[in-house]
This record gives structure tokens, C-alpha cells and sequence, in this order.
């Protein structure tokens, strides 16, 4: 009886903090740093365990690439599946796909998210890239990520290390 107490008790509390729902969305980066703070979701996760194929050319520095279709995407990402990591499809039903890739490098190259807002109908995407020591191969830095079709905005402004980069619209 006093066991069955507590659980109830239990689920009470967990129904009370769960009941106290905002409409603002933040999402926190690998940090723990609020990366979106905007009226409803601006990008909902990012997504790990692609690869940029070899038969796509990157041929400038840093390009902001959008997909609203499967197909779109798996002609440009391959998946990296192995034992032990779990591969997030993306649903294309109620998102795009948005990808920052770079040139192949030999240099040990990072990409994280910064924030992203919305502002005039233009989704900013803010990211950080952090170049660390060369390695003995060359690699393809990409961050994936992905924004809900139902955002307020018709176009993806990038900033890279505050810099303004590409704009695309879709």
C-alpha cells in the first residue's frame, strides 16, 4: 500500500512538470548553450552518421545545401552505419534537410551550431568552424541538421564565424 502511494505520487509529480509547456523552443548545442531561441522550432536536430558522397564536388569553401526529398539527399549523403552508432532518417514529410559542407581537408575541422533565428523571413543559421591539428588523410567536414517546413521563413542565411556565406532559398 505505501509503495503504491508513493508511485502515485510519483506520477503525479512527473504529470505537474510536464504540464508547464512554453510555446518558446530552445535547443541546446553539444555545449549545453542555447543554440534556437525563436517561436517554434527553427533546427529541430541535427543529424550524424552521413557522409558527403564522393561523386558530389564541393567546390567552394563552405556551401549551404537545402533538401526538401529524400531522393535529393541520398544522391548527395551516404550513410555511415555501424554497430554501434544509431542513424536519425530525417522525416521529409514535415522537414527540410540543411547541410554545411566544406572542402576536404587534411586539417582536423569541427562545425558547431552557434544559433539560429529567424528574422524578415530569412532563417540564420549561425555556426562555428574550429580547424585543429593535420591528420595523415584528408576528410569532408558537414554538419547536417534539420528545420521544420512550417517555420516562418522562405530562405537559409549561413554565418560562418560571423562571416555571411551562402543564402538559399526554398
Amino acid at each position: 500500500m505505501k509503495s503504491t502511494i508513493i508511485s502515485a505520487l510519483a506520477l503525479l509529480a512527473i504529470l505537474v512538470s510536464c504540464s508547464n509547456k512554453t510555446t518558446k523552443t530552445e535547443t541546446q548545442t553539444p555545449a549545453g548553450q542555447p543554440a534556437v531561441v525563436a517561436p517554434g522550432p527553427v533546427i529541430t536536430q541535427e543529424l550524424t552518421g552521413y557522409f558527403l558522397k564522393n561523386t558530389y564536388q564541393q567546390k567552394e569553401d563552405v556551401k549551404l545545401l537545402i533538401f526538401n526529398n529524400e531522393t535529393s539527399f541520398k544522391d548527395v549523403f551516404g550513410m555511415g552505419k555501424t554497430m554501434t552508432n544509431q542513424i536519425i532518417e530525417p522525416d521529409f514529410a514535415t522537414s527540410f534537410v540543411g547541410a554545411i559542407a566544406m572542402k576536404s581537408t587534411p586539417m582536423q575541422t569541427t562545425i558547431t551550431l552557434e544559433k539560429a533565428n529567424i528574422e524578415n523571413g530569412t532563417c540564420n543559421v549561425y555556426v562555428n568552424v574550429k580547424t585543429g591539428e593535420k591528420q595523415s588523410f584528408t576528410s569532408t567536414p558537414v554538419y547536417i541538421f534539420t528545420l521544420e517546413k512550417a517555420i516562418p521563413a522562405k530562405q537559409v542565411q549561413l554565418f560562418v564565424n560571423g562571416e555571411k556565406k551562402d543564402l538559399v532559398s526554398f
